[in-house]
Formats: structure tokens, C-alpha cells, sequence
């Protein structure tokens, strides 16, 4: 980590995340054989994010008509902490644990967005 913190995982509500908001939401796709490595991964995930100044949360949502489908949705205080955060030795850190091989999840798209009301 990029320096020492202590993490508290505190589930996103809306009231917690607010107007103005940026949300990032990238689908991902991974073979089906894939899967199971992959929501390991995620639930094995090293959440150092939860530290960081502007992060609001993180889901990982499966796509329940196409196996092998996922989005996941981060919620940040605005671009400057999110770019911040991409460029980490934490997001690094955090990304060289993801499956790799013929089964490695692959990004698809991502897209962001500015929360106007919940």
C-alpha cells in the first residue's frame, strides 16, 4: 500500500454517496470455465481502495442472462480522485492479482458517469 491505513468497509447506501458524484462502471467478460477464478478474486479483493480520499464504494454486479458477464460500479467524490487512485501502487497492487491465462477476464468497456440524484 502506498502508505499505512486501517480499512472500514461500510456498505454504499445512497445518502452516502453524493449529488455530484462520478461512477465509473466497467463490464468485464470472462469464459464461463473463468468464472469461479474470477468471483474468487473479487471477493478475495484487497479493498486497500476503501482507504482512499473520494472513494464512495465499489459493487460487482454478474449479468444474470449472460454468463460470464460482469459490471462493476465505483463510486468517487469526482475525476481528480479517481485518476489519483489509477495511478497507484495500490490500484497496481490490486490489479496483479486478477486471473490471467486463457480464462483471464477482459475489459470490455468503461464508461463514467456524474450522479445527478438518487
Amino acid at each position: 500500500m502506498d502508505e499505512a491505513r486501517s480499512i472500514s468497509i461500510t456498505p454504499i447506501t445512497c445518502a452516502a454517496v453524493p449529488a455530484g458524484a462520478l461512477v465509473v462502471c466497467s463490464s468485464l467478460a470472462v469464459s464461463v470455465p473463468g468464472v469461479d477464478a474470477l468471483e474468487a478474486a473479487f471477493a478475495a479483493r484487497l479493498r486497500a481502495v476503501e482507504c482512499w480520499e473520494g472513494y464512495h464504494g465499489l459493487q460487482v454486479w454478474r449479468d444474470l442472462a449472460a454468463p460470464g458477464q460482469y459490471t462493476m460500479v465505483s463510486w468517487w467524490q469526482d475525476k481528480t480522485t479517481f485518476a489519483r487512485y489509477m495511478r497507484s501502487s495500490d490500484h497496481h497492487a490490486s490489479h496483479a492479482r486478477i486471473p490471467d491465462g486463457e480464462h483471464a477476464p477482459r475489459m470490455d468497456s468503461v464508461r463514467r458517469f456524474q450522479l445527478v440524484a438518487t
